[in-house]
Order: structure tokens, then C-alpha cells, then sequence
């Protein structure tokens, strides 16, 4: 699944003070762990979480 992979890369650096956990469901956790990598990340983690987001958004339609 792409949100693992995008976790194991760079989870430590874009997940500093989010609780994944927390949140009620797996979109949920895409999409904030999305919008990290795009904020905090390097130009690849914004690749993918463009990804990620565009995903989540196919599957709410």
C-alpha cells in the first residue's frame, strides 16, 4: 500500500507530533499523513502525498 511504504520512508520525519492512531479511519490517516510529507517533506514525499491525497479523494467520489 502506498500510505506504508510513504510511513516506512519518511514517517520519522513528517510524523514528529501526529498521532495517526487517533484518527477513526484509514482516509483520515492518509490524508493528514499526506499533507505532512507535502509540508514537511522532500520533493519525493510530495510526490507521494499528492498521490496519496488524490487517492483518498477518488475514494470519497
Amino acid at each position: 500500500m502506498l500510505l506504508d511504504n510513504a510511513l516506512r520512508l519518511y514517517g520519522s520525519r513528517i510524523l514528529d507530533n501526529v498521532d495517526l492512531g487517533r484518527l477513526p479511519d484509514i482516509r483520515s490517516r492518509a490524508a493528514v499523513a499526506a499533507r505532512a510529507m507535502i509540508d514537511r517533506g522532500d520533493a519525493r514525499a510530495f510526490a507521494m502525498g499528492r498521490k496519496i491525497l488524490d487517492r483518498v479523494s477518488e475514494r470519497e467520489h
